[in-house]
C-alpha cells in the first residue's frame, strides 16, 4: 500500500472512520503523517452529529468540541493550517490556551483562526491582552512596552474594536483583515504607521461596519491598496447622510483592476440602483474580477433589472452568487429569468452561477426560482 500514490492513499484515509484512522496511524511513520496531515489541515466546528473528516476538512460537532484541546499535540499541531468555530461552544478558552502553549514548541507555525460564532472570545484579543503589556503616561496615551510574537503566527485578524489596530505589531505574515466595528471610529489619528503598513500588506479586506462606510475612505492613503484581492463591503445608506458608495471612491482605496473577489452586502433606500451603477462604472478597471457576490435588500424589477444588465461587462467573471432577500413584489409578478441568462450569456469564463433566496417569483414555465439555486453553464 506503500507504494500507491500520494493522492490514492489520500482518498483511501478520506473513506476511512475515525477508529479506522487510529488504527491505521499506529502502524508506521509514514500513516501517522499521513493520517495527521488529512486530520488536522482543516479544522471547523459547526452543528453536526459527530466528527467526519474529508481530503480538504475536519468538522468537529460542538459535543466533541472539549476533546480538541486535549488531542493537540506539538506533533499534530504543525499541520495545523485553519481553524473555524462556525458553532456555539462551551470553553474554547481551553482551546486558546492550548494553542499559545503549542506556539511555545512551534513557535513559527502559522494558522488561519476564524471565530464565525459571535458568542466566541476573538482570538487575537485574547492573545494581545494575555501578552502585550501598556505603560500609561502623563497624557493618559497607552505605550506598548512589550508584545508577544504570538501574535504575529496568526495569518488574519479579527478586530472587534478599530483602535485594537492602534496596538497591533506589525505582522509579516498578516494576509487577512477583518474589521467588525463603527466606521466612524476609522480616521487618520486611529491609525498609525505600524496600522497602515499591517494594512498595506494584507489580500484580503472585510469590512463588517455598522454604519456608514465612506467613513473608511476618509484615510485618505498615499496610495490604493495594490495587493489587495479579496474585498468584502457591508454598507448601508438607508439614511440621506449615508452617501452610497462609488467607484470613485472605492478606486481611492483599493486598486480595482488586482482585485480578483468581491462581496457586496448591501441595505438600500427604496428603487436605489447603487449596486448596478457600481458594477457598471468599476467594469472596465475589474479586469481580474473572478467571483463576485451580491447581497441585498433590491425591492423592485427595475433594480434588478440593473443589476443583470451591468453583469455582462465583467468579462473575467467565473462565479456569481446572487442572494436578493426582499424583492417584496407581488406574487403575480413573473421572474424575468431570460433576462439574466442573457447578460451572463456574453460571459465566456463564467463556470458557476448561484441565486438564494429569492421569494415570491416564478419564472416562465412557472418554475420556481428557489428550485433551481445552482446553475451551470
Amino acid at each position: 500500500m506503500m507504494d500507491f500514490p500520494d493522492h490514492i492513499i489520500d482518498d483511501i484515509i478520506f473513506f476511512c472512520k475515525p477508529d479506522a484512522l487510529v488504527s491505521l496511524a499506529k502502524t508506521c511513520r509514514y500513516f501517522r503523517y499521513k493520517v495527521n496531515k488529512n486530520i488536522y489541515r482543516n479544522i471547523i466546528i459547526e452543528n453536526n452529529s459527530g466528527m467526519t473528516s474529508t481530503s480538504k476538512k475536519t468538522i468537529i460537532g460542538p459535543q466533541q468540541f472539549s476533546k480538541l484541546p486535549k488531542c493537540l499535540n506539538s506533533y499534530n499541531f504543525q499541520f495545523v493550517q485553519s481553524l473555524c468555530i462556525n458553532a456555539p461552544v462551551d470553553d474554547f478558552f481551553a482551546l486558546y490556551e492550548k494553542i499559545l502553549k503549542l506556539w511555545d514548541s512551534c513557535p513559527d507555525h502559522c494558522i488561519r483562526f476564524n471565530a464565525a460564532n459571535a458568542n466566541v472570545y476573538l482570538f487575537p484579543r485574547f492573545i494581545s491582552q494575555d501578552s502585550v503589556h501598556y505603560t500609561e503616561l502623563e497624557d493618559s496615551e497607552l505605550v506598548v512596552t512589550e508584545r508577544h510574537k504570538k501574535m504575529n503566527n496568526l495569518i488574519n485578524w479579527n478586530i472587534g474594536d478599530v483602535t485594537e489596530l492602534k496596538y497591533m505589531p506589525f505582522n509579516p505574515n498578516l494576509k487577512e483583515l477583518e474589521l467588525n466595528s463603527k466606521a466612524s471610529s476609522l480616521s487618520p489619528s486611529t491609525l498609525n504607521e505600524r496600522c497602515l503598513k499591517n494594512i498595506n500588506q494584507i489580500d484580503t479586506l472585510i469590512l463588517s461596519l455598522n454604519d456608514d462606510i465612506n467613513s473608511l475612505f476618509n484615510l485618505k492613503l498615499e496610495r490604493p491598496l495594490t495587493n489587495l484581492k479579496s474585498l468584502s463591503l457591508t454598507n448601508v445608506h438607508s439614511l440621506k447622510k449615508h452617501l452610497i458608495l462609488t467607484t470613485y471612491k472605492l478606486a481611492s482605496f483599493v486598486d480595482i483592476s488586482q482585485l480578483e473577489h468581491l462581496k457586496l452586502n448591501v441595505s438600500c433606500s427604496n428603487h436605489c440602483h447603487c449596486i448596478a451603477h457600481l458594477l457598471s462604472d468599476i467594469a472596465s478597471h475589474a479586469i481580474n474580477l473572478k467571483t463576485l457576490s451580491i447581497s441585498s435588500n433590491v425591492k423592485d424589477l427595475e433594480s434588478f433589472r440593473l443589476i443583470a444588465s451591468s453583469l455582462r461587462h465583467l468579462k473575467a467573471l467565473e462565479s456569481l452568487e446572487l442572494c436578493l432577500d426582499e424583492l417584496g413584489l407581488q406574487k403575480d409578478h413573473r421572474f424575468n429569468f431570460k433576462m439574466l441568462a442573457t447578460s451572463l450569456s456574453s460571459l465566456d469564463d463564467l463556470k458557476r452561477v448561484e441565486i438564494g433566496d429569492i421569494h415570491h417569483y416564478t419564472v416562465p414555465g412557472s418554475l420556481c426560482i428557489g428550485a433551481v439555486p445552482v446553475i451551470v453553464k
